[in-house]
């Protein structure tokens, strides 16, 4: 590996490592890429993945039931707004705002709003949705 050159220019975001930071990746064999010929099956390769990340970040967390509850419900001219929470792991629930049209049926997409951190910790859901009582 050479040293760096602080003369060489270049276009990339990386400035003048550019080729130390390509020689470092090409070293590197990436064995759960899916690019790998060994991985032609992908839900076979998701799964081995995702047991990797758990492994590396420690993380074993038992499944626990949602075990969803009620908390409020109210009721408007087009729609029907619930206050409810559920369990994600044997240690937390999460406190969540459900919204459901009134003039549909059936199956519907949904969308999941996660809370804000990008500014005061006072503004969140209420930047998106109505909130009963203000």
């Amino acid at each position: 590996m050479q040293a760096p050159n602080p003369t060489r220019s270049n276009d990339a975001d990386i400035g003048t490592l550019y080729q130390e930071i390509t020689d470092i990746a090409d070293r590197n064999t990436y064995p759960l890429s899916l690019l790998q010929p060994e991985h032609s099956n992908l839900a076979e390769l998701r799964s081995n993945i995702r047991r990797k990340v758990f492994e590396l970040f420690h993380y074993e967390v038992p499944s626990v039931s949602p075990a969803p509850r009620l908390i409020q419900r109210w009721e408007f001219e087009d729609y029907v707004q619930e206050k409810v929470e559920f369990s994600t792991t044997p240690w937390f629930r999460v406190p969540a705002f459900v919204l459901v049209p009134k003039k549909f049926s059936g199956r519907r997409p949904g969308i999941v709003d996660l809370h804000s951190h990008g500014g005061m910790f006072v503004f969140g859901k209420e930047k998106v949705m109505p909130m009963p009582g203000g």
